[in-house]
């Protein structure tokens, strides 16, 4: 009981201390991109009571309880120490700035670099390979970013694992002047609007982002629910918004799917070359060419009115029949058509 009411204590210290300016993870809001909006921040900041209780928080509060983990692990991947900071760090000259970083580094391979900064991700599977392939995100970008402008840092660091595998990923990163520019000339003006009252604009309503956002009734209201105009009353069953969001969310991973498979069978094919037949991992890869003889059903149109007159009637009737089975006559003209299958049995 008493390490739950601690961390309860815990949890509400960190979310008072979060409102007093932007941190790591608001900074992508600034710039509307990732996960949240700048309106969104505007109410987190002014402390607006939500909607909507926040989606999956014992998610985050896991990513928390890996930070160590993945600390040591990199320490062992890299030499570097990461030493923990608890309290915040707040920018000299733009108080509003402010970061609780994961860890501080330091690099003992190179003495003259100074302290860096260490952001640990840990993320899914589908999250970690599709960084692998294309790169970090830009909220993750500028979230190292931040950290390294509010501690005067001139590097950084990611730290990026699986949370299903354990496998680790990591790089180092300089600091970007342009994006610090641009972090504190957008932070500035997006304070004054916290202080001021006066909200950013909103996302359009079809974002995707605003289906999930805890703020999106005070923020869209009925907006969100759009009705064509002369269609019939449609009833509004707010109860199957976390169902619509998951089917969504996993349409969307089945056609990321699909790509990864398809981009795997090119490569497949590339490295196959001139191969027709090969064994690898307990499965026979069949990559042959081989020629289909299909009927020239627009030969048969121009040389043989009647016929296709006859053949489309009788499509019109039995719609499932396959025409080039079924309705080419034995002597019907054929033409060679090329291919070269890929399998894997």
């Amino acid at each position: 009981m008493g390490l739950s009411v601690e961390t309860d204590e815990k949890r509400a210290a960190f979310a008072a201390e979060r409102k007093k300016g932007i941190g790591g993870s608001d900074v992508a809001s600034l710039f509307n991109t990732g996960y949240g909006c700048r309106r969104r921040l505007w109410y987190d900041k002014r402390d607006e009571t939500p909607d909507y209780a926040p989606a999956n928080p014992d998610l985050l509060e896991y990513g928390r309880y890996l930070e160590a983990f993945v600390a040591e692990k990199y320490r062992r991947a890299t030499g570097r120490e990461a030493v923990t900071r608890k309290k915040p760090v707040v920018h000299p000259q733009y108080p509003e700035l402010r970061v609780n970083v994961d860890r501080m580094i330091n690099d003992a391979n190179d003495e003259a670099r100074d302290v860096g900064v260490l952001e640990i991700k840990a993320v899914g599977r589908d999250v970690y390979f599709k960084i692998k392939r294309e790169g970090l995100p830009e909220d993750y970008i500028l979230q190292l970013q931040h950290g390294m402008l509010v501690t005067e840092s001139a590097w950084g660091s990611f730290a990026v694992i699986s949370r299903d595998s354990g496998d680790l990923l990591w790089w180092d990163v300089e600091k970007n002047e342009l994006i610090a520019e641009q972090i504190i000339s957008e932070g500035a003006a997006f304070w004054c609007q916290v202080q001021g009252g006066e909200a950013p604009l909103r996302l359009h309503p079809d974002d995707r982002r605003c289906q999930k956002c805890e703020y999106r009734r005070t923020c869209q209201g009925a907006a969100l629910i759009q009705i064509e105009s002369g269609s019939s009353e449609i009833e509004c069953d707010e109860t199957l918004r976390p169902l619509v969001t998951e089917y969504l969310e996993r349409k969307a991973l089945l056609d990321e799917a699909e790509q990864l498979v398809e981009e795997t069978k090119e490569e497949l094919k590339t490295t196959l070359g001139k191969r027709q037949a090969v064994e690898a991992a307990g499965h026979k890869i069949y990559y042959r060419p081989q020629t289909a003889m299909r009927g020239d059903f627009k030969l048969l149109a121009t040389s043989y009115e009647d016929l296709r007159r006859w053949a489309l009637s009788v499509i019109e009737k039995h719609p499932g029949l396959k025409p080039e089975r079924e309705l080419a006559p034995a002597d019907a003209h054929k033409i060679p058509s090329q291919s070269r299958p890929f399998r894997i049995f």
